[in-house]
């Protein structure tokens, strides 16, 4: 068994190896895209659904799901350097890519209004959590890279 270990060890280290820096910049560039123009469209959308003074609270929700990605990465790391930086990367980014349409729709089909109720609340955690799920894949995915 610790043969195998040693040959698909070998392996991943041989195909990440072969990641030219040229994709590997294009992905990072892709991402960090995709991240900056959620955020912008959380701005806009905080502003119009959850009224304006909630418009700010997009670049928290960003910076808290980027460093818990990060948090995650160094938390797990050694789980996460059993497995290839390709498969890490595309994982991370196709998950970002089905979440983010989800996320969207989440914030602009939940009704939320400024009174003090249980279910208000609940409601808008359900949404700020939602919206930091991307942020955290993509945190994720450049801690990877960046620590390899």
């Amino acid at each position: 068994m610790s043969v195998a270990n040693d040959t698909i060890a070998r392996i991943s280290s041989a195909a990440e190896s072969q990641v030219s820096g040229g994709t590997l910049l294009t992905g990072i560039a892709l991402s960090s895209f995709s991240a900056l123009l959620l955020e912008l469209a959380l701005t806009r959308l905080f502003s119009v659904v959850l009224f304006y003074h909630f418009a700010f609270l997009a670049i928290s929700i960003a910076l808290l799901g980027l460093g818990a990605g990060g948090v995650f990465a160094h938390l797990r790391k050694e789980w996460l350097n059993s497995r290839g930086l390709r498969g890490i990367a595309a994982v991370c980014a196709a998950v970002a890519a089905i979440a983010i349409p989800v996320v969207l729709e989440i914030v602009l089909h939940t009704p939320v209004s400024l009174k003090l109720t249980g279910g208000n609340f609940l409601r808008l955690t359900a949404i700020y959590m939602a919206s930091a799920v991307p942020f955290f894949l993509t945190g994720l995915q450049f801690s990877v890279v960046f620590a390899r």
